[in-house]
């Protein structure tokens, strides 16, 4: 595929003249870039993406994708666009022809236990030995390296830390919350831009998914009216409730 249909649907800042270059896949880690790769140099908690360019170049990258401009000793393809890990998503997904379209999605978000949600969840629809299930995220199978065999008959599990949240562009089938409280708040600033990216999960979900919503957490509450989305509640002490009324959870019982 051409670097150009890589980024289709990608607001690019500088770096045009070299969407012929053909890309063969896709790598944010440098030592997993083969030739033809479109590197990622992302801004991680620890390390700078930009440290590891001199390597992902070596190996064979044939574009690098930053939000950094283009250092001048640098002679490779360079594509600055405004968010990176954003665009990581949509060039992955691109390049892989949107396999998140053909099956069924859960994403699981929460400040804790976003973890133990997922894994359960995961192994409760691998039950069904007639959809093989993939669980990714923080934990699990990197699926930017599984995503040509997916199929449709796969249900695929998302662990989805604040860290991903923003790189959503598209819908799950099914969206959950555990609870958000407070996290992070080194990277966002303060607690208002913390719960405004976890927002995001809800605000996508698929309209004829569901939003599964913690009504013991009183953030998650008010989400019941994002989104398009049917909404399920649940809390510790009553099984999960489906919502018959938007915006009517108030003083559900």
């Amino acid at each position: 595929m051409t670097l150009k249909d890589v980024l289709q649907g990608i607001p690019v800042v500088a770096g045009g003249g070299t969407e012929s270059i053909e890309i063969s896949g896709i790598a944010y880690n440098s030592k997993a870039v083969k030739p033809g790769f479109l590197f990622a140099a992302l801004r991680g908690a620890a390390r700078n993406g930009m440290d590891f360019v001199t390597e992902a170049v070596a190996t064979g990258a044939a574009a690098v994708l930053s939000a950094w401009p283009k250092p001048p000793a640098v002679e490779t393809a360079w594509i600055q666009v405004a968010d990176a890990r954003e665009a990581l998503a949509l060039a992955a997904a691109n390049l892989y022809g949107h396999p998140s379209d053909r099956m069924k999605v859960v994403g699981v978000t929460g400040t804790k236990g976003k973890t133990t949600t997922s894994a359960l969840t995961a192994a409760i629809l691998a039950v069904d030995a007639s959809h093989p299930v993939v669980l990714g995220g923080n934990i699990g199978t990197p699926l930017v390296e599984r995503a040509l065999g997916l199929t449709p008959a796969h249900r695929v599990v998302l662990e989805l830390s604040e860290l991903q949240l923003p790189a959503l562009t598209r819908g799950t089938t099914i969206a959950a919350y555990t609870n958000v409280t407070s996290d992070h708040l080194d990277r966002h600033g303060d607690l208002a831009a913390y719960r405004a990216v976890k927002r995001r999960l809800a605000e996508l979900v698929d309209p004829e998914g569901a939003l599964v919503l913690n009504l013991d957490d009183p953030v998650v509450a008010t989400y019941a009216g994002l989104g398009t989305a049917p909404v399920v509640l649940y809390r510790l002490d009553r099984p999960l409730v489906p919502l018959a009324e938007r915006g009517a959870w108030f003083g559900h019982r």
